[in-house]
């Protein structure tokens, strides 16, 4: 399959996952995709999906659980470009294409003013960025290559 055709595949099953659990809200609340990496973490995710969710990202957060992270979901493979505006905790940033790991910026710290904020860019093309935790790539024992799949 052509890289194109696995990323929409990709982005389509995503979408379609994401779809449902907006359907399944429960008594207690909607239930969070759960994003599972190298077939054994779990992650819940807040999914963001449009420019404006994006740009707001995890800034002004007070802080992310062990297991949590946030989602981002771009309409196309490009090279993505993050920084930590308002941020109030470091995180790893994981860049994610046709269902696997093609990136691991680890440990990304909290902006220092009065220096300008610097750029975090994907080491290849993607279309979903996931945040977690500083540290959590290593606990976890991630690595390129690994499967990132979205599961209800």
């Amino acid at each position: 399959m052509k890289p194109a055709v696995r990323a929409r595949t990709f982005g389509l099953a995503l979408a379609a996952t994401l779809l449902a659990l907006a359907g399944s809200a429960s008594a207690g609340g909607p239930r969070r995709p759960v994003v599972v990496l190298a077939e054994r973490q779990r992650v819940a995710v807040d999914v963001v999906d449009t420019p404006a969710l994006r740009a707001q990202g995890l800034s002004g957060r007070a802080s992310l659980a062990a297991d949590e992270g946030m989602l981002f979901l771009f309409e196309t493979s490009a090279i993505q470009s993050f920084w930590m505006k308002d941020m109030r905790f470091p995180i790893d940033i994981v860049w994610i294409r046709d269902g696997k790991i093609v990136g691991i910026t680890p440990e990304v710290p909290l902006p220092s003013p009065p220096h300008a904020l610097p750029q975090y860019r994907s080491p290849v093309p993607c279309d979903v960025v996931l945040e977690v935790r500083a540290g959590a790539a290593r606990r976890w024992s991630l690595k390129l290559g690994d499967a990132a799949r979205v599961e209800r």
